[in-house]
């Protein structure tokens, strides 16, 4: 396995666990108010080995693909986006925006103060349109789906600046990626982390029945990663 969420990203290694919760200490989301509906499920763990993300398979397609999560980054610079984040060593707040595209992307907010590697590098970050998952529901293994409201800004077909979400990185950065494995888990982390809704501490999520699950995730794996998050 070679994609961000594997198995050995959550071993019992205390200095990885240590560095990847301060990762999630970086991340500040914001959104506009939102419900729970009956049909939703609030899921507050997941187990990362199986994980997959879905997008569109073209723009303006209505089937989507389902990828590991680090197809989401082929074509990025992963040396050069280290080399980027570790020269950023003054207090700057990153923020990138939420675009809610067809093809959902995290846009970087440029100004005069943004690193010029930033803009060069890293100006959108791909999105996922839906996130399929495992997780230990109820005390069994039950899979589910949490997929980008893209509408959530329409009202009668015209898009207003409702339901905003960003998220905001602060530099300079407890940990650097050491090599493309982390760079990928942080990547990741940036991406999928808009999946995960701090008002109710939890993923909000749809049941999976588990011949979609299983054509998503491929063949049932009996020891899955442990179960973590973040």
């Amino acid at each position: 396995m070679d994609y961000a969420w594997q198995k050995g990203v959550f071993r019992d290694d205390e200095s990885k666990m240590r560095t990847l919760r301060a990762i999630f200490t970086l991340l500040i989301l914001t959104a506009g108010c939102a419900s729970t509906p009956k049909n939703e499920y609030v899921i507050s763990n997941l187990i990362p080995e199986n994980l997959h993300v879905r997008r569109p398979l073209r723009e303006g397609s209505v089937e989507m693909d389902c990828m590991q999560p680090s197809a989401l980054f082929e074509g990025y610079q992963l040396g050069a986006i280290r080399d980027c984040l570790r020269t950023i060593n003054k207090p700057y707040n990153a923020i990138f925006r939420l675009r809610r595209e067809l093809v959902p992307f995290l846009e970087l907010e440029q100004e005069e103060a943004t690193p010029a590697c930033l803009k060069t590098l890293t100006p959108t970050i791909p999105v996922p349109r839906e996130i399929v998952f495992e997780s230990i529901y109820g005390g069994t293994r039950e899979c589910f789906s949490s997929r980008l409201d893209i509408e959530a800004n329409e009202t009668l077909g015209f898009k207003l600046p409702t339901h905003k979400l960003a998220l905001n990185v602060t530099f300079p950065l407890e940990d650097i990626p050491e090599d493309d494995q982390e760079t990928l888990r942080l990547l990741n982390t940036w991406s999928l982390s808009l999946f995960f809704d701090p008002k109710v501490d939890g993923f909000k999520a749809h049941y999976l029945p588990q011949h979609l699950c299983r054509k998503c995730l491929g063949p049932w794996n009996e020891n899955p990663a442990p179960v973590f998050w973040p």
